[in-house]
């Protein structure tokens, strides 16, 4: 067996939006990082891109087998699709990644994870991980294989193989953020509506912040702080109405606020409707269940174990990200 790098990283998903900034983070420390993805990364840096899949086991098997640690972000992230899609990746691609660091001896394995893993469409005001179990029903496929997946990477920990998850909540940022080009898309439409009032508090992470808790996980984990095993919900630490952010987030693109509202009633009348003819045409709906529970209930969290247990702490603050992403939409309309 080829001799171990303990400053040698492979990045699943290295190539996605919170990924390619682990991946930009971690060189900046000073690791050698592999960028293992379906897509080569927007902009080139000095990590080594491989094009692979984490269901082809035997390329995984050997770009991993020098490896000191194994950063899994790939993932199937979207509000609406076949369930086989994404089981596929959010599960078997987790078991095939956990496999690989079994037989490659890789002492860390951190996985992203959501907060969504423990929604069930209520309210979750403050709330630490001790107090939420994975609930009986998901709102939507994501959630519930993301949870599959979070199981099977925390049930893996062992003294040979040291796992965590991270759940950060609703990242945003500049480059390959869905969430930013659904909601600017929307915006340019005219077709976004708040679900509600807006007033009801939401946790956010700011790109930089996330991949801040990624590498103090696996700091974590190498200097052996840590048992392993254990789920850590990562956010701002500051929550806000959603209206708050969503406009700000709106104003950082050049977009006007908005003030339009559709009652919650209404929206998961039209989601399911909308879900319903999707299953007919197998066309993606513009409104799922899912997204009108997430975007009318409170949801923050308390971040307390990670701050104490790995040491985590926003980098940059609400403000500070958005005079970022401020610029970073302007230089772009400038080209």
């Amino acid at each position: 067996m080829n001799p171990r790098n303990r400053k040698k990283i492979l990045v699943t998903g290295g190539s996605g939006f919170i990924g390619s900034a682990i991946v930009e983070l971690l060189v900046k420390k000073g690791y050698e990082v592999i960028n293992y993805s379906l897509e080569p990364p927007l902009v080139k840096n000095k990590a080594l891109f491989i094009r692979g899949d984490v269901n082809d086991y035997s390329p995984l098997l050997y770009h991993t087998r020098e490896c000191g640690g194994v950063i899994h972000t790939a993932a199937k992230v979207d509000l609406w699709g076949r369930y086989n899609e994404f089981y596929n990746t959010n599960v078997l691609g987790t078991e095939s990644v956990i496999r690989v660091c079994r037989e490659n001896r890789i002492p860390w394995l951190v996985y992203t994870s959501s907060p969504s893993v423990t929604f069930d469409g209520s309210s979750q005001k403050g709330v630490k991980e001790v107090d939420l179990s994975y609930p009986g029903k998901f709102p939507g496929f994501y959630p519930a294989t993301k949870a599959l997946g979070e199981k099977a990477v925390l049930n893996a920990n062992s003294k040979a193989l040291r796992t965590l998850a991270l759940r950060p909540h609703l990242v945003w940022g500049g480059g390959r953020c869905r969430l930013m080009e659904n909601l600017y898309k929307r915006a340019a439409e005219g077709s976004f509506r708040f679900i509600g009032n807006g007033d009801n508090l939401v946790d956010t992470t700011y790109i930089y912040n996330a991949a801040w808790a990624h590498w103090k996980a696996l700091e974590a984990l190498e200097e052996g702080r840590i048992p392993g095993g254990r789920a850590y919900f990562i956010s701002q630490g500051e929550p806000l109405p959603v209206r708050i952010i969503i406009n700000a987030l709106l104003a950082a693109g050049g977009f006007e606020k908005i003030s339009r509202t559709i009652h919650p009633f209404l929206a998961l009348g039209l989601a399911y409707l909308m879900e319903t003819a999707a299953k007919i045409t197998h066309q993606p709906p513009l409104l799922t269940r899912f997204f009108v529970k997430e975007m009318s209930e409170s949801h923050w969290f308390d971040i307390s174990r990670a701050r104490e247990e790995l040491g985590y702490e926003p980098q940059i603050s609400i403000d500070e990200g958005l005079k970022i992403l401020a610029a970073t939409h302007h230089s772009n309309s400038q080209t």
